[in-house]
């Protein structure tokens, strides 16, 4: 084979290789909104020698990112060390009550990332939350009537 015929062997392996890598790592990354916040959550997670990092916080919520290997434990920890104690846990949702008033509650969601590590969704109390017969009802802007 010529230097021409290698260097065409050589570009389809690398196209090959590639498209490979983006057949398995796409879902990945379309799986979360804000895909380079987690990645970056990710590196911050892996250099420091944390449990838990935050990556992201909007208007109502913040995010969370711990590996998987830990379990519940970081997110559990956490709550409890800013004084919310652990009540239920509901699928991938875990119940937590405000250790002050027994009516303030938040209801914490998790997905898994990866098989490595997983996301957590901590909703922020504020004027988002509304008060009905002892409930706690978090009131979503994103959500219109029709």
């Amino acid at each position: 084979m010529n230097k021409s015929g290698n260097r065409k062997l050589l570009i389809g392996m690398v196209m090959v290789a590639l498209a490979l890598i983006t057949i398995r790592i796409y879902p990945l990354m379309t799986q979360e909104e804000n895909t380079l916040s987690v990645v970056n959550g990710i590196a911050n997670l892996s250099l420091r020698d944390t449990a838990i990092f935050e990556y992201y916080t909007d208007s109502t919520t913040r995010y969370y990112i711990s590996r998987t290997k830990d379990g519940d434990a970081p997110i559990r920890s956490m709550l409890e060390n800013d004084g919310w104690s652990f009540v239920e846990q509901f699928g991938a949702g875990f119940l937590f009550e405000g250790s002050a008033d027994e009516v303030d509650q938040r209801i914490v969601g998790s997905t898994q990332f990866s098989r490595y590590f997983r996301i957590w969704k901590v909703p922020q109390p504020g004027d988002q939350w509304v008060r009905i017969n002892n409930f706690s009802l978090r009131y979503d802007s994103r959500i219109e009537e029709y």
